[in-house]
């Protein structure tokens, strides 16, 4: 994590339960406080204080004590903020080594994987992070905690050897917030993988992943933004990787079939697999090897059993950019819809499959057509997924 500047200039905010804890606030908050600055440091952050530092992030933390003792002894609730959109919690007690998994949950973070994907590739940081999103960045509405979903987040804009795919890294950043946020999954069950490290292996390596902590009833989430590229006799679609080469689809990228049928695999009662990419090499989200004709007629790809595929366009469609550009219509629609709570459309605080399919194919179809071309949502159910019994998100309320 070296080259992530971290400041800390907000104090960390102390309430307590025990009355007990209210002679030695002062002290329990100096020593929480240096605590985390060291296990950051120790993490390979670069902690600042002073407020005239460039950072590339803001830290906060607040501590809510549940018992405290005369020995010195306390406990309880303690959350650390990244801002924007980072955030771990976790009950600790002072006795035992609290620091050291609550940092490593952090570093798992989306947030911290993008920030770090950013410092390697050299982009430039913010000299400091507003204390909000940019205007532009869209406000989540926070759902229930879903404990034992599990998300797999791809998001490949710059390729190795093919034309960049625009937008679809910050499509995929932008998921996996909503995945945390909205679709309440826990930090620690997000992976995030971004441009070069969204090579072929290490996505079988993560897909492997999820096979061997998903456990017996968990759900599992798949979130792909970058191109696809059809298999030029037969129409087979397959999704490119960040070392993918459109002339060996065969063993260069990845049969979307394939991947639908290793997830139909695992240990998780469902699954739900979305796309943002084509497959028609007409353009858009789509890559074709040199010669072949810009128009191939492709397979669907069915689902597997357990597995829903929802995919940003059908047949011989191309993934089209939003209209304000800089990503993907149907991902936009969708982190809309899911995100402000749009989607709900019987207004009971959750969305299923359906409500989310219903509210995101007509608007995307809509916008495609202004823009002189046809995207059509699509989602295809494998055996034993039902649209009606499928819910994305629960205890969500709309956006105001």
């Amino acid at each position: 994590m070296t080259g992530i500047r971290v400041g800390i200039h907000a104090p960390l905010k102390l309430a307590w339960n025990d009355a007990n804890c209210a002679a030695s606030s002062e002290g329990i908050k100096t020593e929480v406080a240096d605590r985390i600055r060291a296990a950051l440091s120790r993490a390979g952050f670069v902690v600042h204080s002073s407020e005239s530092a460039e950072v590339d992030t803001e830290l906060h933390a607040s501590f809510v004590l549940q018992t405290c003792t005369k020995r010195g002894v306390y406990e309880g609730t303690l959350t650390i903020a990244l801002e924007p959109g980072a955030t771990v919690s976790d009950f600790i007690e002072v006795e035992y080594d609290w620091e050291t998994s609550m940092i490593e949950d952090l570093q798992r973070s989306p947030q911290v994987i993008a920030l770090k994907g950013r410092a390697a590739s050299g982009s430039t940081a913010p000299a400091k992070p507003a204390a909000t999103p940019p205007a532009t960045a869209p406000a989540f509405q926070t759902g229930a905690p879903q404990l034992d979903t599990y998300a797999l987040v791809i998001g490949i804009e710059r390729y190795r050897d093919v034309p960049a795919a625009t937008g679809a890294r910050a499509d995929a950043e932008l998921f996996a917030r909503l995945a945390h946020t909205t679709l309440g999954v826990p930090e620690r069950n997000i992976r995030l993988l971004l441009d070069d490290r969204a090579g072929k292996a290490d996505i079988d390596k993560e897909l492997a992943w999820l096979a061997a902590n998903a456990p017996a009833n968990a759900r599992i989430l798949l979130y792909y933004s970058g191109h696809g590229s059809p298999e030029a006799a037969k129409g087979t679609p397959y999704l490119v990787p960040f070392d993918g080469d459109p002339k060996a689809l065969a063993t260069t990228a990845l049969a979307l079939a394939d991947i639908l049928k290793k997830l139909s695999e695992t240990k998780a009662k469902d699954v739900l697999a979305i796309t943002d990419a084509c497959f028609a090499g007409a353009g858009g989200r789509s890559v074709l090897p040199p010669g072949a004709r810009p128009l191939v007629r492709v397979a669907e790809a069915p689902a597997s059993p357990r597995v829903a595929l929802f995919a940003a366009a059908s047949g011989s469609e191309f993934s089209g950019p939003a209209a304000e550009g800089g990503g993907g219509l149907f991902t936009r629609t969708l982190i809309e819809g899911l995100g402000g709570g749009q989607a709900d459309i019987d207004g009971d605080g959750n969305i299923t499959l359906r409500e989310a399919r219903e509210w995101i194919g007509p608007r995307v179809a809509r916008e495609a057509k202004r823009d002189n071309r046809e995207q059509t949502p699509n989602v295809a159910l494998g055996e034993g997924v039902h649209e009606d019994g499928f819910f994305l998100a629960f205890g969500v309320t709309r956006a105001q």
